[in-house]
């Protein structure tokens, strides 16, 4: 027993509390207190003394406890005051910086301790000299704890009070825009944040003496705590606070995560659906630590999972996930294509009713019956082979009428029984008489005449010259037949628009125009669409190229929906895939919200409103909050594996270290150090502590980090980190929060 090392804490509390030497040198041997008590001065005071049990009634002064929480902040202030403003606030903060260090020394000197075996004291906080200066000069002291309450409050008062001149100079004289934006946030509402002062400084004390059996670090957190929850409650604002836009974002991924039914095991953790940073911090830092990130990455596979099932529950309304995505991107390319056909039909139809409405006189028109003649003329100058084309067929038989194919047999009959050929002299004189004489007998010239010969073009046939000469132009484009053709159509279009006029038909002037750009386009479209592969034609309707979705989509049959509605699957299917064939839902969700925003009104059309918005909704869910599901194989998991090989015992080495450090012990510091996270992380994922956190918590840690926002916005501003701590792609996994993972030494 006498060889057993006094710790740390024994050391301190005998050193406050003398009369513990019995119990001390029974636990480490006779005489351990005496030399421990030689070599440590204790201190008049415990931070936070407790009240003991005295056979008489407690002394001491409320007018003492004032001074003595008044003094050291106004003190200090004081000292800073030929400085200015600024000077006061350095000088308020003076004595907690002291203390800081101080306690960052005795930290270091008991670490000492342990490593060497020797003693070597502590050093006395400056706060506990100031009081035992005050003692010196006669201010009565605080004996009882409502007195050490009210000097722990008047204590906070004037503090706050010393500092806020000083940073309502610093909010428009600093020099950085951090150190501007940190001083703007700490002097808002310097009224609320003095008269709270006073019951947060008084309930750190309450707290902190009715933890004081626990030790001094119990203590301590429970001072910490309590301040900070009547300061929070205190300094709430009247009015709910203009929310930012990321919070607002926010809070609709996490409204419609819960109406997708993310619930209980899958509900979204406080980090994926809020904007606290302590949430995310926490969440990033216990993702990597051993026995806590086995649960965070349960979670977010069990939440991956529920979204597959959701996206399947809409697969199953059309068939189910396509078993064969090439055969269904051919159905709905197919789809595609005959809607893209109907659509030219369609405005053709449009066209050809207008145009109906009156014929065209070729007599008002006489620059189109010119074009016609020059087109002719144009073709006359071709090889006879080409002029068979059943195009230009086409054109000299509307336009100049269809020779009787009878005539011409009989003309070449009579010819011959006179033994004439085409050699022969006068041949083609004595065919003319011959025709001649067969017509006047009654045998027709023509089969039916042209329009060139009734003088007139039917509005009805409007539209099949019209695109009679464009697929002349087309076929023959860039050379002068085809120039020639483009200019006819034009042509037409002016003969059938000036005909329209002479008959006051203004009005429809205007229809056939739009009506003639409109098919244009779609006949455009049509084109590309007929000479796309299937995926390529897919995505035309996805991504609402050329407004195709806007267009055809409502021409295309239920079966035809049906189709597309697969291939639509089928996309998200590919382009939703880790290599091993398992669904990346942060993939899912970035790849149709590009489709969403591309076309809006395309995904309802295909799958129906209600459908589309589960999708959409899960689409934004999946991008802002969810994970990526590890998948099962592959280089990724050997890329996880190299990581737990290298860094896990890295970790387990340091929790070994860290534990033992601070307990004596290396298997209850082991234990200790890599079972509180896993057991931290256990309840923090539990829905009690998430409703909790987000109705108590998140409130009270926004109200303590406003300071700290600022201060993130200038480092990011610099490139140092990251604020954008709930983004996917981060260093942990691929998606964890690498804001988080920098700003931790990760």
């Amino acid at each position: 027993m006498a060889d057993k090392k006094p710790t740390t804490k024994d050391i301190y509390l005998l050193s406050q509390n003398p009369n513990l030497a019995p119990q001390f040198d029974e636990v480490y041997g006779d005489g351990a207190a005496a030399q421990v008590l030689t070599r440590v001065r204790p201190q008049t005071r415990a931070p936070y003394p407790r009240t003991q049990q005295q056979t008489t009634q407690p002394q001491g002064s409320y007018t003492g406890a004032a001074v003595r929480g008044l003094a050291p902040p106004l003190l200090g202030a004081a000292m800073g005051a030929p400085f200015g403003p600024v000077g006061m606030l350095a000088g308020g903060l003076a004595l907690p910086a002291a203390d800081a260090l101080t306690a960052l020394i005795n930290t270091a000197t008991a670490g000492a301790e342990k490593v060497t075996g020797g003693q070597y004291g502590r050093r006395v906080m400056p706060s506990q000299a100031m009081q035992d200066l005050l003692t010196q000069l006669g201010v009565p002291q605080a004996e009882t704890t409502g007195q050490r309450a009210l000097q722990a409050g008047l204590g906070a008062l004037g503090s706050t009070a010393s500092q806020m001149s000083g940073l309502q100079t610093l909010a428009r004289t600093a020099v950085t825009p951090m150190a501007r934006a940190i001083s703007t946030q700490m002097a808002q509402r310097p009224v609320a944040q003095m008269v709270t002062s006073v019951p947060a400084g008084a309930a750190g004390q309450i707290a902190a003496e009715s933890a004081q059996n626990l030790g001094p670090a119990a203590a301590t957190l429970a001072a910490m705590a309590a301040s900070m929850a009547v300061g929070g409650a205190g300094m709430a604002q009247r009015q709910a606070p203009v929310q930012t836009t990321a919070q607002v974002r926010a809070a609709d991924t996490a409204a419609k995560a819960r109406q997708l039914g993310f619930t209980g095991e899958t509900a979204l953790t406080p980090g994926q659906a809020g904007t606290n940073r302590t949430a995310q911090i926490f969440e990033a830092t216990a993702g990597t630590i051993p026995f806590s990130a086995g649960q965070f990455t349960r979670r977010y596979g069990m939440q991956s999972d529920f979204a597959e099932g959701i996206i399947n529950k809409v697969a199953d309304l059309f068939g189910g996930m396509p078993a064969q995505p090439d055969a269904a991107f051919s159905s709905g390319a197919s789809a595609v294509k005959s809607a893209a056909a109907r659509n030219v039909d369609t405005i053709g139809s449009q066209i050809r009713q207008v145009a109906s409405q009156t014929d065209i006189d070729l007599k008002q028109v006489p620059n189109f019956e010119q074009s016609i003649l020059n087109a002719r003329k144009l073709l006359a100058s071709i090889p006879p082979a080409m002029r068979k084309d059943p195009l230009f067929e086409s054109f000299e038989q509307f336009y100049f009428g269809k020779p009787n194919e009878e005539l011409k047999l009989k003309v070449d009959a009579a010819l011959s029984n006179v033994g004439l050929t085409p050699l022969s002299p006068n041949y083609k004189a004595t065919q003319a008489i011959v025709r001649k004489q067969l017509v006047d007998s009654g045998i027709p010239e023509y089969e039916y005449l042209g329009y060139q010969q009734r003088g007139s073009l039917p509005g009805s046939d409007y539209q099949d010259q019209r695109q009679l000469f464009g697929d002349l132009a087309y076929t023959n484009k860039g050379t002068k037949i085809g120039t020639a053709f483009r200019s006819l159509r034009d042509s037409l279009d002016d003969a059938r628009d000036q005909t329209f006029k002479i008959a006051g038909m203004n009005d429809q002037v205007t229809k056939l125009k739009d009506l003639r750009g409109s098919y244009g386009s779609a006949k455009d479209l049509n084109d590309r669409v007929k000479a796309a592969g299937d995926k390529t034609a897919v995505n035309y309707i996805l991504a609402n190229q050329d407004s195709l979705a806007t267009k055809v989509l409502p021409l295309m049959t239920d079966v035809e929906k049906q189709s597309l509605a697969q291939a639509v699957l089928a996309d998200i299917q590919q382009n939703s895939m880790f290599p091993t064939g398992e669904m990346d839902i942060t993939k899912f969700g970035r790849n149709l919200i590009k489709d969403v925003k591309a076309s809006p009104t395309t995904l309802p059309q295909i799958l129906g409103p209600e459908n589309a918005t589960t999708l959409t909704n899960l689409a934004q869910v999946a991008q802002s909050a969810l994970k990526s599901k590890v998948p099962t194989s592959g280089t990724s998991e050997r890329t996880g594996m190299m990581g737990l090989l290298t860094s896990m015992p890295a970790k387990v080495g340091a929790a070994m270290a860290g534990g033992t450090a601070l307990t004596g012990e290396p298997l209850l510091g082991t234990a200790l150090a890599l079972g509180t996270p896993a057991l931290a992380t256990k309840a923090y994922l539990s829905p009690r502590m998430q409703r909790m956190y987000g109705n108590t918590m998140d409130p009270m840690f926004n109200y303590m980090g406003a300071p700290v926002d600022p201060m993130m916005q200038y480092l990011q501003s610099l490139g140092m980190v990251n604020t954008q701590l709930n983004q996917p792609g981060g260093a942990f996994g691929g998606d964890m929060y690498p804001a988080a993972a920098g700003l931790l030494g990760y």
